[in-house]
């Protein structure tokens, strides 16, 4: 039995998500290695922060895994139900969320929730919910994406690495590498959620202090962009 890629799960979602620093100035008397690895480094933000581009999609890229061969069938609860939620990422708990830098396009975030049982738990991840609209009482995920909602999650890296070349090596074909600001990130199209047979597209990858990711049903160009203003400087 193949492991489903699932690109949200419990308490809200199960993925990486945030945003990015400024980069270190060089010393004017740097020697000229320090200047090539400060113009490589200049290079490489600026491919990954710049307009979406996709490289060729692997023939695989867009299969799934047949429902009877995922390990995960819970049903939809509503996104809010049992959840912790708070006003402020300061708020959290365990681990310092960074702040995104902009609100790519018309979504606003609706609502900040954590993995732990209360504000005052030691948070595994957080979970940044944008929509053009309000989080409903009763919303459930697959309904959430449907209508434009778009979910970033970030927490610290652990030994369950979201880093791009983990999520390659785990899923081959079915994820190709793009970038964000500086890192590698794996694109990956999700396996159908709810009813209505959903299909976010996944963005994931590590900066060495937390990982990242940002799921949402729209076209794999878009969600790159929205990441790219999420977290570049």
């Amino acid at each position: 039995m193949r492991r489903s890629v699932v690109l949200i799960a419990p308490i809200v979602v199960a993925m990486a998500s945030g945003c990015a620093r400024q980069l270190p100035a060089q010393a004017p008397s740097a020697e000229p290695s320090q200047r090539a690895e400060a113009s490589e480094l200049a290079r490489a933000v600026l491919e990954g922060c710049g307009p979406a581009a996709l490289p060729p999609l692997p023939s695989g890229f867009h299969e799934f895994t047949p429902i009877e061969e995922r390990l995960s069938g819970r049903p939809y609860f509503p996104m809010l139900t049992n959840a912790s939620l708070i006003s402020a990422l300061d708020q959290v708990v365990g681990f310092a969320p960074l702040t995104p830098v902009t609100t790519p396009g018309d979504l606003t975030l609706q609502a900040i929730v954590l993995s732990g049982s209360g504000a005052d738990a030691e948070a595994q991840h957080v979970a940044l919910l944008y929509a053009p609209s309000p989080v409903g009482e009763d919303e459930v995920l697959p309904d959430f994406l449907a209508r434009g909602g778009v979910v970033v999650i970030q927490k610290p890296v652990g030994d369950d690495s979201g880093s791009a070349a983990d999520v390659v090596t785990e899923l081959e074909e079915r994820a190709v590498v793009v970038m964000v600001e500086r890192h590698d990130a794996a694109l990956v199209h999700g396996d159908p959620v709810g009813n209505n047979a959903t299909r976010p597209y996944g963005l994931h990858w590590s900066d060495g202090d937390r990982d990242w990711s940002v799921s949402g049903v729209t076209t794999p160009e878009e969600l790159i962009s929205f990441a790219r203003e999420l977290y570049c400087p």
